[in-house]
């Protein structure tokens, strides 16, 4: 098998991984964000120390992972540096809970607009590329982006409030995503399969030496 053939494996590989671990990440999320709306009242630095104890379970997985698998090639596979750098956040959660969720709210509003940045891009490219539905793309995209900056700027009176206001956020955030996620594999299983089939074409005019026609 030529190099050429074993590349879309490879990128198909790559993005099944990133896939999946945005799926994760969403996952995570969505349960922090109902934890929040659940209970307000609770404290931060409670929340803080139990998303630890989550992130460095994640994390020894991942280097779990790295350690029992075969290597698949230089590069490859991260399972190593994302495992140690999950240990890293952890032990943050966990040693300096007060610190952190002293601007927990502003750590997560962070995250949402660089998350929501990228929701805008994907929303143009969607526009260039001729899909009908970039408008609802680039509608989530702005709410997440607004509720980003409303938590960076912490703009909210009261634990409880800055409490909900950061649940529904995460909550939003979190199936946006998983929207995204569902529409890009839609998107690339299209464009996987108009190629295959250009392919095929290809292959069949090269062995008959005569054009197919869709007629």
């Amino acid at each position: 098998m030529s190099r050429a053939e074993r590349r879309p494996s490879a990128v198909a590989q790559f993005f099944t991984r990133i896939k999946w671990a945005y799926v994760i990440v969403s996952v995570f999320f969505l349960v922090l964000g109902i934890l929040l709306l659940v209970r307000p009242e609770a404290s931060l630095t409670v929340i803080c120390r139990g998303l630890g104890i989550l992130t460095a379970v994640f994390g020894v997985i991942r280097v779990l992972q790295y350690i029992l698998r075969a290597p698949d090639g230089i590069g490859q596979r991260y399972d190593l540096a994302g495992g140690l750098f999950c240990l890293f956040i952890a032990a943050l959660l966990i040693f300096r809970a007060r610190e952190v969720a002293a601007i927990l709210s502003v750590i997560v509003g962070i995250f949402i607009l660089i998350d929501s940045v990228f929701k805008l891009q994907i929303a143009l490219d969607a526009r260039r590329t001729g899909v009908s539905s970039w408008g609802m793309m680039m509608l989530l995209a702005c709410v997440s982006l607004l509720l980003g900056v409303l938590l960076v700027f912490d703009t909210f009176r009261g634990q409880a409030v800055l409490s909900i206001i950061m649940g529904c956020a995460l909550i939003f955030e979190a199936l946006v995503d998983l929207f995204t996620i569902f529409y890009v594999t839609t998107v690339v299983k299209g464009v996987k399969s108009a190629v295959q089939d250009a392919i095929d074409d290809a292959t069949a005019i090269e062995t008959t030496g005569e054009v197919i026609s869709d007629d």
